[in-house]
């Protein structure tokens, strides 16, 4: 059962739960808030709608159009994530997008790392990344910017993994780089058709399914990059016309 934040660009936690869907978990959840905009899109029957989170729930996702996180309703939703985590007997999560910009993400992260049999996956872009860098101090240089992250995704990998060993970063790009306990995977084979948006989205979406089905943190990002990878490839390396929707459509 794969638990995805709904924020406000829900759209994003729609595709990332088709995604999930697509790619295994036997039952899909958006989790929707009084900030959600779920209501504007047609939705399919498949995916189940909540205000809370289910008991069953086995991975959560959050961070996908979930908004600005200083909003004090959102703050409600990150605590209500961080609970879960913190009481669920072998919890798993994605981290995406927004929740790259939370101030508070280090310390969330030092205490998920602590969690028993705890499994978290966070997947920055390039901006995402330095942040990333700058909130954890992972480089000499107290800022840096997107392009600077991407060449130093091994030295920013190597030293956030072996800091948190319970996390996986995965570092996206034209080619994905992914670290865990101090090691390097690449997929090299990256195409451009995939710098479009809501393609990180279903590459979330695949990595909750992934943590759902029990998959260890390392095995769930580099299975659902690879295929992420391949999927598109098989489209075409340089097809423009590549949307999310179809993507999820060659799971």
């Amino acid at each position: 059962h794969s638990v995805i934040f709904a924020g406000e660009k829900s759209g994003a936690a729609v595709l990332s739960g088709e995604a999930a869907l697509n790619f295994g978990s036997g039952l899909t959840t958006l989790l929707h808030s009084n900030f959600s905009n779920l209501k504007q899109f047609k939705i399919s029957p498949e995916l189940m709608i909540s205000d809370s989170i289910p008991k069953t729930a086995k991975a959560l996702q959050i961070g996908s159009g979930l908004g600005n996180t200083e909003k004090e309703e959102i703050k409600n939703a990150i605590n209500l994530f961080e609970d879960w985590f913190m009481k669920a007997k072998n919890p798993a999560a994605v981290i995406d997008a927004d929740m790259f910009s939370y101030n508070e993400l280090p310390t969330l992260i030092k205490k998920f790392n602590c969690a028993k049999n705890g499994r978290i996956v966070l997947t920055p872009h390039a901006k995402e990344l330095s942040l990333l860098a700058k909130n954890f101090s992972l480089t000499e240089e107290k800022e840096i910017t997107p392009e600077e992250a991407l060449g130093l995704r091994i030295q920013i990998g190597k030293i956030f993994t072996k800091k948190y060993p319970n996390a996986v970063l995965v570092m996206k790009g034209a080619n994905t780089f992914i670290a865990e306990k101090g090691s390097i995977y690449v997929f090299a084979k990256g195409a451009q058709s995939l710098a479009k948006g809501g393609s990180g989205d279903v590459l979330a979406g695949m990595i909750t399914s992934l943590l759902a089905q029990g998959y260890s943190a390392k095995d769930a990002a580099i299975t659902a990059v690879w295929r992420h990878g391949t999927a598109a490839l098989e489209y075409g390396k340089e097809a423009y016309n590549l949307t999310a929707k179809k993507l999820i459509s060659l799971l």
